[in-house]
């Protein structure tokens, strides 16, 4: 008697229906509405507040001591993070992701160092930021004495690319009566660093 094969059979695919596809667009755009709201926004608030705060020394538009600044960034961070946790509609990779901008944002605020605050990966997403770290705050006259004591410090190149970033930002403002300033600028370029975080979060 000869051997009897097993055959297991083949079974169909699942058809997705219009219904399950109407639930999973539904569930994108919620998961993108809580993140642009609750996430993005806020911390984009945050990021705008930095020269009202005395970079996060105080609670805009006061003068109090900077136990007070702490407290209040504190608790909108608390907040962020809550709304992140919120959002069961990210997947882990997602999640990850974000977390790491708020916290990287949130530790930013306990630093007060200008850029030199900042993760590494926020320079990764504008190079522009690079320009606002303490080493390119050193005066043209003071730059040598500077570089013999200190490690690290920027090559003449790069302090002439820094020096002409600068210019350009100054021109711009003056030619549009933007009556901006150093911390302006530097606000704009971090809210285009946090944009482009979460644009990479989602492959935009």
């Amino acid at each position: 008697m000869g051997r009897r094969e097993l055959r297991i059979k083949p079974q169909p695919e699942k058809q997705i229906t219009n219904k399950e596809k109407e639930i999973e667009s539904m569930k994108t755009k919620m998961m993108y509405e809580m993140t642009i709201n609750n996430i993005l926004n806020p911390l984009l608030e945050i990021v705008y507040e930095y020269k009202a705060s005395n970079a996060y020394n105080y609670v805009p538009g006061t003068s109090e001591d900077a136990k007070a600044g702490w407290d209040y960034y504190g608790n909108k961070f608390k907040a962020i993070f809550k709304a992140l946790n919120a959002n069961i509609f990210l997947n882990k990779e997602q999640y990850n992701c974000i977390y790491a901008i708020v916290e990287g944002l949130f530790s930013f605020t306990r630093k007060f160092e200008y850029a030199n605050g900042l993760p590494d990966f926020f320079f990764d997403l504008n190079e522009n930021l690079s320009y606002y770290q303490l080493a390119f705050t050193v005066p043209k006259d003071q730059r040598e004495l500077f570089r013999e004591k200190v490690n690290g410090m920027p090559t003449d190149e790069e302090m002439s690319v820094a020096d002409n970033y600068h210019l350009r930002k100054r021109k711009r403002s003056n030619d549009l009566n933007l009556k901006y300033d150093e911390e302006d600028f530097f606000v704009e370029e971090l809210a285009y660093a946090v944009r482009r975080a979460f644009q990479s979060v989602f492959d935009l």
